[in-house]
Order: structure tokens, then sequence, then C-alpha cells
């Protein structure tokens, strides 16, 4: 009797669990039938009525949380499901206190598992493409910016990068930053710079440092640029940056010209230089720029020989005796090295060069030299010259000044335009310079064979 009690429950309890699973299973495609159709409605939806041009006011509100920063979309608003993402045109981000920027697209990813959650708009990466930042009436082009957060130890940090490309130089910036909770300190982490300017690649590494916000001084330091196989090392103190001051020193133990300019098979080392740059703003950027070296190697022409050959035929007129020697001789030291006012280099002659000293003057437009000195055995080289940054182009009229017994210098004149370098001497100062010598050993002479024939 309980046997088949058993037997009956059993069957009831089994019959029951089917009916359950059914229904269970009748809910469930149900739910997942629903979940379907919802996301076919949302996608028809989406693609077909959703326009998110008309939430333009919502988004530039959502993206102006920061109250330092101004962003503003003009454009239009595109977007894309997966990843999710918008694109938009025509932005324009601004800093009252420190910078304007103007960019034709910007590409924001959102954050899909934050997007419901999360006030402001979680936005995970950012890049801005085809733009330039203002500040100071000074235009950077950047052709691609890119902010994206990333996370360590805890730590919100932003990872940023920038390609900075114009004709002059192509250079891609990597570099993190952090801020606190307040917005008011920022700390940059170790920033590496690499790229080409004029056809040479380059490398800057940028030490990290911190800004506090109301702080007006700032110290970077050291900077190392590797370029031209030379290693510069560079200290950056800016001591106010309202009105800006900065005070730029910068080392090398060696630095190859050759290798920066095309110096038409001519070389020259310059040995421990120092570089002193000081700048300040006012309406516009200006200041004072100081180079040094201890010693130089020019190789492919001997500037010491030359000038003694000179000194030599110089003091032959003069005294009206040897000139023929002299001048002989001067014409083979003189002559190989000229070519229509050229100088041709030869790679087995080379001038020791002792101290250099430049002084120069600087704004946005141009930079002055208000002098050159530079000593060697038997020459000083002195002169002064002009860069045009606008247009690219330097002029440079310098003398040779020979240390001999009979004052006398050679003027000299370096171009550098269409970025081809040129230096040729002045053969009309030359004449000028060598006519009164001229005229005054013929006189010389004359009066020599006058006495000796009237005695």
């Amino acid at each position: 009797m309980i046997k088949n009690i058993d037997r009956e429950a059993n069957h009831k309890f089994i019959i029951f669990n089917e009916k359950v699973k059914i229904v269970l299973k009748k809910t469930l495609l149900v739910i997942i039938t629903a979940l379907i159709i919802l996301c076919i409605g949302i996608t028809i939806w989406l693609g077909f009525f959703f326009n998110p041009n008309e939430y333009k006011s919502l988004l530039n509100k959502q993206l102006n949380n920061n109250p330092n920063i101004h962003v503003k979309i003009k454009g239009n608003i595109s977007w894309q499901l997966w990843p999710l993402s918008l694109t938009a045109q025509d932005i324009s981000i601004d800093s009252a206190k420190a910078f304007s920027s103007h960019w034709q697209q910007a590409k924001l990813k959102i954050s899909l598992i934050n997007l419901f959650s999360s006030q402001p708009l979680p936005i995970k990466k950012i890049q801005l493409i085809n733009g330039q930042i203002h500040h100071n009436h000074m235009a950077l082009p950047i052709k691609k910016l890119t902010l994206q957060q990333a996370h360590f130890s805890k730590l919100n940090r932003i990872m940023l990068s920038a390609v900075i490309q114009n004709k002059h130089m192509n250079a891609t910036v990597n570099t993190m930053l952090s801020q606190d909770k307040n917005l008011h300190k920022f700390t940059i982490y170790p920033t590496t710079i690499t790229g080409e300017i004029g056809h040479h690649p380059f490398q800057i590494t940028v030490a990290s440092f911190d800004y506090q916000q109301g702080d007006n001084q700032i110290t970077i330091s050291p900077i190392h640029t590797k370029i031209a196989g030379s290693t510069i090392t560079t200290n950056l103190n800016i001591p106010s940056l309202n009105p800006l001051k900065l005070n730029i020193k910068s080392s090398a133990k060696t630095l190859n010209i050759e290798k920066l300019i095309n110096l038409h098979g001519f070389k020259l080392q310059l040995s421990n230089i120092m570089i002193d740059i000081k700048a300040h703003k006012k309406k516009q950027i200006s200041g004072n720029v100081d180079i040094s070296a201890k010693s130089g190697l020019l190789t492919g022409i001997d500037l010491n020989a030359l000038a003694h050959a000179v000194d030599n035929f110089l003091q032959a007129l003069m005294q009206g005796a040897h000139i023929g020697n002299a001048f002989a001789s001067f014409q083979q030291t003189f002559a190989p090295v000229i070519g229509d006012g050229n100088m041709k280099p030869d790679p087995t002659k080379s001038t020791q060069l002792g101290e250099l000293n430049i002084n120069s003057t600087f704004d946005q437009d141009q930079l002055t030299t208000k002098s050159i000195n530079w000593q060697a055995k038997n020459f000083t080289l002195s002169g002064r010259g002009l860069i045009s940054f606008s247009l690219a182009s330097a002029y440079y009229p310098v003398s040779i000044n020979l240390k001999g017994k009979t004052p006398f210098s050679i003027p000299y004149q370096l171009v550098y335009q269409n970025r081809q370098f040129k230096g040729q001497i002045n053969q009309d100062k030359l004449k000028e310079h060598l006519q009164p010598i001229i005229e005054k050993a013929l006189k010389n002479t004359l009066q020599n064979k006058l006495h000796s024939l009237f005695g």
C-alpha cells in the first residue's frame, strides 16, 4: 500500500517538474524573443531615426565639465555602434588663460559599460585631427592629437600622443600626465619627442615635472636632445609665467655642423659648446642668445696657412722686395681654394680654431647677430648677420682679419637660402682693401728705384 502511494507521489512530482521546465523554457524563449525584438527595434531606431546632431547642445554641456577648458562642437556629429564612438566636425577647444585651438575633426571613444551610470560622459579616448593650437600669437600645427585614460596603481593618468607636421619638422610626442581631484596640481611624466627636422632625425627626452596652479615659475631639467650624432643637454627655467620669462642653458661636448647644414664638402666640428638663451614676452617674444665654444676644427681648408701666405705677400709689397716670390707663394696657397669666388674644399687640409663667441638678439620674425668673434693662430674671424624665420634664410658678412705685421682683412659672406648654404669671398671688397696697399707698395717701389738711381 505504502509502495503504491510513493510511486504515485514520484509520478506526480515528475509530471510537475516537466511542466515547470516547459514553463521556464517558454518564459526564457519569450524573454530572449523580447530582447531580440528590442535590439532590432533599437538598431532600426538608431539606424533610421536617431540623429546625434539633435543632442549637440547636450553633448557640448557634457564635454564642458572642466571650468578651465571650454569645448564647442560646431559641425555635424556622426556615430558608430561598435566600438561605441562619436565623430564630430569643426571643434574648438579653448582655455582663456593658456591657449585656443581649432580642429577639423574629433573622434570620441565612449565607455559602453559606464554610459548609463557615469556623469559626465564617460570618454575613454579623444583623437583630434588636423588642428592648430594658438598661444600668444603663435600657432602650432598638429596633424593628430590623442588623449587616452590609463590606470596605473589606482592613479588616474592621461596618455597623450601628438603628431606635429609642417614644412620644417615632422615629430611625434608621447607623454603621460596626471592631476589631483581639485585640478590644482599637474604632474607631467617623462616625455619623448622623436622625428625629423630638416631631414635630420632627432630624439628629445624630457624629465618629469610638476605644476601647481597658481605657481608663477617652472623648472624642467634635464632635457636631452640627440641629433647629428651629438647629445645636447638643456636646463629650462621659467622664472615667471606672467609676464613670461625663459632662461635656457644648453651644452654639448661636440657638435658636427656639416651634419646639420650642407657645407658643400667642408666639415666643422665644435667642442665644448654652451648656449645661453634669455627670453621674455611683452607684446611679442624676444630675447638674447649667446653661443660659445672652446675650440673648433674646420676640415677642407687651412686658413692659418692662407693667412700666413697673405701676410708674407703684403709685407713684400710694402717693402718693395721679393714681390715675385711672395706672390708665387700667395698664388700657390690661395688659388686652389678659389673658384669664381667660391672656396673649394681640400679634405687633406684643416684649420684648428680657438675660442668662439656669438652674441645675438631675436624676436618672432628674425635673429640678429650683433657680433661674431672666433680666434685662430694667424687670424680672427669677426662679423655680424641676420636670420629670417619667415623666409628661412640667412645672410652673414664676415671678415678674416690677419694677425700679421700688415693689417688686412679678407671679406667673406655666408648665405643660406632655399635650403642651400653658400660661402663666397666678396671680391669687390677684397679689391677695395688691396688697392691702397698696392698703391702704397708701388709708391715705395718707385721711391726705392729713384733712390738707387740718384743715390
